[in-house]
């Protein structure tokens, strides 16, 4: 099944309520203004990769579902009286801290009491993905890389079902996913993502309508795998060949003078030139391919920043940037769609 890659920067999944949690149709993001987020990459068995991309987006997982950077906010922990240990009767070591010492830090790992640090592995996480600053910072350092989720993680199980709940084509079975990695993004290219973000609120002030920051939505995205990365999670580094455009999107980002230069056969430009993602995960695994021979199909699931988007129910090819007082272009199924983009 799939692979998924997520990077998303808060704590807690977001009740089903919050509208980052509703996910509007796919959006082509104007190539010259737009921006992408690290997608997450899944893998699932029945052959396919997912992840996803808009205007300004940037790839979050490399198998699963999109990212999103909503206002969730993330509270200190509690003041412990103990360590979490059961048998431990020792005040955590400092305020805020959880266990008394590293050692019972460990030990609640190994012992399945916490999730790990999906960086270290060897401490438990704290409310994002890491153990600590150490971790995040030395990560950081080594990006672009993509680090495995556990299957007990229970942003696993949020990624595996917005990927199952948007697999819409009725001929395709459901793939199950068996992978899902955080996309580590290179630091300057999220800056300008954020940066393209809070542009895109400051205009359309869509915080104000209980919506996240510039509209941000989750996307799927699929393209072209020339290697294998993420069929083994002990095998994770990106490859060089610039012809494989999961890699590339790894290193540099979604690129609008690249689309559709590594696309499937049947190229269908059905707004012009952009980057293309859809909130059917069925529909980006149509453009998921494999170069090389695997049991596996990869797809991004990445966060776009929709703004204020052109609505179409037929096709304008003509584009080549969202239209003037527009972020982005909408393709919502009707006429001669049948699954948005």
């Amino acid at each position: 099944m799939p692979i998924i890659i997520d990077d998303r920067k808060y704590a807690e999944p977001l009740p089903p309520s919050h509208p980052a949690r509703q996910v509007p149709p796919s959006a082509l993001l104007p190539p010259a203004t737009g921006g992408l987020v690290p997608p997450t990459l899944p893998l699932r068995k029945t052959r396919s990769f997912a992840g996803l991309g808009a205007r300004d987006v940037r790839p979050n997982s490399m198998v699963g579902g999109p990212v999103v950077h909503p206002v969730t906010p993330i509270y200190p922990p509690p003041q412990l009286a103990k360590c979490r240990i059961p048998e431990c009767q020792s005040p955590p070591f400092r305020p805020g801290a959880e266990y008394c010492g590293n050692s019972h830090r460990k030990e609640a790992v190994l012992r399945g009491l916490a999730l790990a640090c999906i960086f270290c592995r060897v401490y438990p996480k704290s409310v994002l993905y890491y153990c600590g600053q150490q971790c995040e910072t030395e990560v950081s350092a080594l990006a672009p890389m993509i680090l495995p989720l556990a299957l007990n993680d229970p942003k696993f199980d949020e990624i595996a079902h917005q990927f199952q709940v948007k697999w819409l084509h009725t001929q395709k079975p459901v793939p199950k996913i068996r992978y899902i990695y955080k996309i580590v993004m290179r630091k300057d290219l999220q800056e300008r993502y954020y940066a393209y973000r809070q542009a895109v609120e400051n205009r359309g002030n869509f915080q104000a309508s209980n919506l996240a920051p510039g509209n941000e939505c989750r996307r799927w995205h699929g393209t072209r795998r020339e290697c294998t990365i993420g069929d083994d999670p002990n095998y994770l580094a990106l490859c060089s060949s610039r012809s494989c455009a999961l890699c590339m999107i790894m290193r540099e980002s979604f690129k609008k003078e690249l689309t559709g230069t590594v696309r499937r056969k049947i190229r269908i430009d059905r707004f012009g030139v952009g980057i293309y993602a859809s909130a059917t995960s069925s529909k980006a695994d149509d453009y998921s391919s494999n170069l090389n021979t695997s049991q596996y199909k990869a797809v991004f699931l990445t966060t776009v920043v929709v703004g204020k988007g052109k609505k179409h129910v037929t096709d304008e090819q003509s584009y080549l940037e969202a239209p003037p007082g527009y972020d982005s272009v909408l393709g919502e199924t009707g006429n001669t769609l049948n699954f948005d983009e």
